[in-house]
């Protein structure tokens, strides 16, 4: 979390919501029968956690996505709306690629900072 960012939570349950990423990691993955599933952990801008568990994936250039809110939790008080159904609405074009690139975490400092969460 980001010093002075807090989480909320984010839509009512059922809600289909549109969420700007700011940044996201895989947390956590595990074999299942049906495939490899993983946590990705996403921040919006505002400091918003989400959670989406899939056996599919987000484009590293991903960063507007659609969901529906599943549930709202909290692990290790940080507020966090998980979600499902996930799809990716738009991708960073070149010049947002850059900037991104700039302005964010590498996926390494983003599990680091995950294990102090």
């Amino acid at each position: 979390q980001e010093a002075g960012k807090v989480s909320e939570y984010v839509g009512n349950i059922g809600d289909r919501i549109t969420v700007q990423i700011k940044s996201f990691a895989i947390v956590t993955s595990w074999e299942t029968q049906y495939g490899l599933t993983k946590i990705f952990k996403i921040v919006d801008a505002n400091g918003n956690v989400y959670t989406w568990k899939t056996s599919g994936g987000l484009a590293d250039d991903a960063i507007e996505i659609v969901g529906t809110v599943k549930s709202h939790n909290e692990y290790r008080d940080v507020k966090q709306t998980e979600l499902t159904r996930v799809r990716t609405t738009r991708r960073a074009d070149k010049e947002e690629k850059i900037h991104w690139m700039k302005n964010s975490m590498c996926c390494h400092c983003l599990k680091a900072i995950n294990k102090k969460i």
